[in-house]
């Protein structure tokens, strides 16, 4: 769980039909570690999405820019990972168990 809670909105992608489903705000409910040892946050959005035939609710977020972490207090770009199933989420999951939809900015709120 974060020390304090970080508040995110997710806005323009480079995947023009995801772009349908931003902007999207929600918060980061955990910090959690890949199999490749880079920590992804798991966004939990504020209302469901409807994307390519599924509801999501959650989203895995990593930082594309070197230097600049998810919430530090500045915009950044991020890979998003679709979260079928939040279950599947833990410590030393594989990255490609889950579909790269996009990069996207990410704004703190």
């Amino acid at each position: 769980m974060p020390a304090r809670k970080l508040r995110l909105r997710l806005e323009y992608a480079d995947n023009s039909s995801f772009d349908q489903v931003l902007p999207c705000v929600g918060t980061v409910d955990a910090f959690v570690k890949a199999s490749d040892g880079k920590e992804w946050s798991l966004f939990r959005l504020d209302q469901p999405v409807f994307f390519a035939g599924h509801s999501y609710r959650h989203f895995l977020l990593l930082s594309g820019w070197a230097g600049r972490e998810i919430g530090d207090g500045t915009e950044t770009a991020v890979f998003v990972l679709l979260v079928r199933s939040k279950k599947k989420v833990r410590d030393g999951f594989k990255v490609g168990d889950f579909r790269h939809i996009t990069w996207c900015k990410c704004i703190p709120v």
